[in-house]
Order: structure tokens, then sequence, then C-alpha cells
């Protein structure tokens, strides 16, 4: 699969629910694209949590002049993001078949059939009973032998976004990086049995800056009024998920 004049090369399974829609033409795609070229510092580490099939991946390693490594703890989604980043010669990244959450350990992985957009099931997860397990570790650990700040991190876990940065909270005060954080009301309260209220708190108290975002810019979440009005717009217009820029310089 080719997409658009950056012409990314695609590995994923015919039928599968998220291969058959991606694009970088989608919101989310389109805000992460114009979040790297405008608000993210290119020097030193990115990281990719929950990489999936490469899509963003290669997206961040053609925009950014450091490494970037990439975590995906499906083991099939796993065997496609690597076909992904051989097919577009991604050699500055560095994939690993790993989940990054709030401490080293384990956990049961559901590995849904139809789609890679698959999810951590931790003790209080509805659903869902898990295929495999699968190996967690943090970004705190990550990083201690890394040479370079960490100046990025994505995350799209599928409900696990609060245990990923609870591991991540060190790297994070010592590197200030930008986040871009998938905040998704449906899978916070089925997977990760979070608040999302409490969880967009949690990143209000993590990072300098939040901004949401609209077809007519970004716009930030500073005050409770401002975090209110973004959760109401969320649930009146139906709108189960939403991705937000956390960062420490101003945009």
């Amino acid at each position: 699969m080719r997409d658009g004049q950056d012409k990314i090369t695609l590995c994923g399974r015919p039928g599968d629910r998220y291969f058959e829609r991606v694009s970088l033409k989608r919101r989310s795609e389109r805000i992460l694209i114009d979040m790297l070229d405008r608000g993210v510092r290119r020097e030193g580490v990115a990281l990719d949590v929950g990489a999936n099939i490469g899509l963003t991946a290669v997206t961040m390693a053609r925009r950014l002049k450091g490494p970037v490594y990439a975590f995906e703890p499906h083991p099939e989604t796993f065997s496609l993001l690597r076909r992904t980043l051989i097919a577009n010669k991604a050699d500055n990244v560095s994939p690993f078949n790993l989940a990054l959450g709030r401490e080293q350990g384990s956990l049961p992985f559901f590995v849904d059939p139809d789609s890679s957009a698959s999810h951590l099931v931790m003790p209080h997860t509805l659903g869902a009973d898990g295929n495999v397990n699968v190996d967690i570790s943090t970004v705190d650990t990550f990083a201690v032998p890394l040479e370079a700040p960490v100046n990025f991190i994505k995350i799209d876990a599928e409900g696990a976004e609060e245990d990923v940065l609870a591991g991540a909270r060190l790297t994070i005060a010592r590197d200030e990086p930008s986040a871009f954080i998938e905040f998704n009301l449906f899978t916070l309260m089925t997977v990760g049995d979070k608040n999302p209220r409490d969880f967009l708190q949690m990143l209000r108290c993590l990072f300098r800056y939040v901004y949401r975002f609209s077809e007519t810019g970004a716009y930030p979440i500073q005050t409770d009024p401002e975090a209110v009005g973004f959760l109401h717009d969320l649930l009146i217009n139906g709108h189960t998920a939403s991705d937000l820029f956390c960062t420490f310089d101003p945009l």
C-alpha cells in the first residue's frame, strides 16, 4: 500500500480493519505530521509506543533527525512492522516486540483476528481475554542507557496510555519531550478502567501545555473550563477518540 506524496509502503493483512482504513489523509495522521513539522525538537530520540504496522514510525523517521524506537507488543503485527520498515528503508527505526507500561513484567494481550489494533488485558479490562502473553518494560527503564535525550513520544496504547506515562515520569521530567497521545474515551474506560477526566488532569500536570485540535487549528487546555469544554465537545458530538499534543514549549 502506497500513500500520498510521502509514498509510504505499508505491509498489512488483507481484511484487517485497521489496515483497510489507515491513511496519511486521516485527521490523526495529518495532525501528527503538522506537529512533527512545527512543534517538535528534531534532535534526540523519538519513541513510537503502539507502532502497529509502522505508518507513524516511518513518518517520524522521515521528519526527525535522531533515532526512532518503535514498540509493538502484538507478535504478528510486529512482524508486519518490521516488513514495513524494510520496505521503506527506514534504517533509523529500531523495532521492539515489547509493550511499555507502568512497570516491568508481563500481561495477557488480546489479539483481535480482524484488526491489528489489539490491546493489553489488565485485571479490570472488560470484554476480552488475552490470547498471548507479552513482555512489558517502561520508558524510564528503556531511556537509561540512551546517549541522547528523548525529544518526542507518540502513544497509542488502546487504553493503557496512563500506564505508559506513569512509567515515563522520570524521563518526562528530565528531558521535557513533546508527546502526541490518543485520548480515547472508550478504550480508557473499558480497557484501562480510567476516568478520562483524571487522565486529562494527569496530562496537564505532567506537561506545561496541552493542546486539542479542531478543523480550524490547535487550542490549549490550560484551565478547568477548557478541560470541561473539551470533554463536553467529545461527548456531545459523539467523538469517541481525539488526539492531544502535550509539550513544554508553546505552539
